[in-house]
């Protein structure tokens, strides 16, 4: 499944706080993927509830390891005002879906 929205992406990367640390930075923030975009199968997920505001520092230390990837669900659920496994749950029922199946998907 993909769902590419730059429009949402633009958002998060214009947001001054990180979501991770919550370091001010002038800089813009990364939208970084829960369910990341280079895992396999063609996936791309540009949805709220797969993205967080992260500065440089936070996203590489996400991509290195040194940042569970389960933190970035905890600050995505406690922004949605939803738990984990629901925000969990929604994300790979996307996954499931046909490629090109959902009316906002393959806008590549």
């Amino acid at each position: 499944m993909k769902i590419i929205d730059e429009a949402l992406l633009q958002e998060f990367r214009c947001k001054e706080v990180c979501e991770l640390c919550g370091r001010r930075t002038r800089q813009g923030l990364d939208p970084c993927h829960y369910l990341a975009r280079g895992m396999g199968s063609g996936r791309r997920l540009d949805v709220r509830i797969n993205l967080v505001a992260a500065c440089r520092d936070c996203h590489n230390k996400q991509h290195s390891g040194q940042l569970p990837r389960r933190r970035l669900l905890e600050v995505i659920a406690a922004r949605e005002k939803r738990t984990a496994e629901a925000i969990e749950a929604e994300l790979w029922a996307l996954v499931a879906l046909p490629k090109g199946g959902g009316p906002s998907s393959g806008k590549s």
